[in-house]
């Protein structure tokens, strides 16, 4: 038999059947994030800019960046939560997870976020407060084999469409571990009213902005901050705050300051809050501040997750999907007395968006 012969000959059954194995669980493997986009429940359909997961008492977004790459701010208390607004959004790919501070409520679902996807980086505030969250951080971060950086004051980066401006913490202002915070702290999902608000107050404030076909679409995140450091923001970065879209400081809480949301002039804003907290969260008085100048306020409580495109022009509509309802719009300040979430659909104007529900 000569070498020509020899050499068209197909392989032997045994190696046959090896091939075709490992060729079958290579397709297996690419088809997996295609499949995780099929079998996601109520996977949205219209393109999004910016997701606030319904995640319960704490903060879970994303900012998209492609199909099914995004940014991730804050990951909630329940790391099944998060993997499953995850993954209902079609999201595989996170370059980079910012972790606003360490309180529970915002970070505990991590492993949940990197159940399944590849995450590059995860950004946090300067000052590890408190202990215990930071510590768990990165010990998943660890486990991970992702890397962990501190955010640096007044940092500016980008991500393709995405860029953003640090705003808090500054470096005219050193962040220092607030007095207390002992490594029990960590446990508490949030600062009950004896507890002191310092790990609020590290967290990573971003004026971001995403550039679009419609022109520059702005976006003011704000972690937990209160009173005190919007102030400071009023005073030195007054500037950046004004955004088309606001995430509500600290789930609504009564620690606000006017003045700080009157700047900001949103067309949107949104409340990341569990229903039912014992919180008191969001309170009356700043969902109202909220909806300053005909903004409608979306709760993560009462509408579920809200998903926020981009408009098609300056000035046009902002397109806002909510999973159970259309936000609120309240048209008078709130009494006391006579305040309730029956309220939540009052409003009979509004300004520059809409609204649709998908259930």
């Amino acid at each position: 038999m000569t070498a020509e012969t020899s050499a068209a000959q197909p392989p032997p059954p045994r190696r046959r059947r090896l091939i075709i194995l490992a060729s079958l669980v290579l397709i297996a493997l690419a088809s997996i994030p295609l499949l995780r986009q099929c079998t996601a429940p109520n996977s949205p359909k219209a393109p999004w800019v910016f997701a606030v997961c319904d995640i319960g008492q704490g903060d879970g977004m994303f900012l998209a960046l492609s199909p099914y790459t995004a940014i991730a701010v804050d990951t909630g208390p329940d790391p099944a939560k998060e993997d499953t607004c995850a993954r209902r959004l079609g999201i595989t790919d996170v370059p980079l997870a910012i972790l606003t501070h360490f309180h529970a409520d915002h970070v505990d679902g991590l492993a949940g976020l990197l159940h399944g996807r590849k995450v590059g980086e995860i950004e946090t505030t300067t000052v590890d407060d408190p202990p215990a969250g930071a510590a768990q951080v990165a010990r998943v971060a660890a486990a991970a084999g992702i890397p962990v950086v501190r955010v640096r004051p007044d940092e500016q980066r980008q991500l393709d469409d995405v860029s953003w401006r640090v705003l808090w913490p500054q470096a005219e202002h050193p962040l220092q571990p607030s007095m207390g915070a002992g490594s029990g702290s960590g446990s508490m999902a949030e600062d009950g009213p004896t507890e002191n608000s310092g790990p609020n107050n590290d967290s990573i404030v971003m004026a971001v902005t995403v550039r679009t076909p419609g022109g520059p679409f702005h976006i003011l995140l704000t972690g937990d901050i209160e009173t005190p450091v919007q102030q400071i923001l009023l005073q030195d970065r007054k500037q950046y705050l004004k955004a088309d879209v606001l995430k509500v400081p600290h789930h609504g809480s009564a620690k606000q300051d006017p003045d700080f949301i009157a700047a900001v002039t949103p067309t949107v804003s949104v409340i990341s809050v569990g229903l039912g907290n014992p919180y008191g969260h969001p309170a009356p008085r700043t969902v109202y501040l909220a909806s300053a100048d005909g903004a409608r306020v979306y709760r993560t409580d009462l509408d579920g997750m809200v998903l926020i495109s981009a408009p098609v022009s300056p000035g046009a509509p902002i397109p806002v999907e909510a999973d159970k309802g259309d936000g609120t719009l309240p048209t008078s300040p709130p009494s006391p007395t006579t305040y309730s979430s029956h309220g939540h659909r009052g409003g009979s104007h509004q300004r520059g968006h809409s609204h649709h529900s998908d259930s």
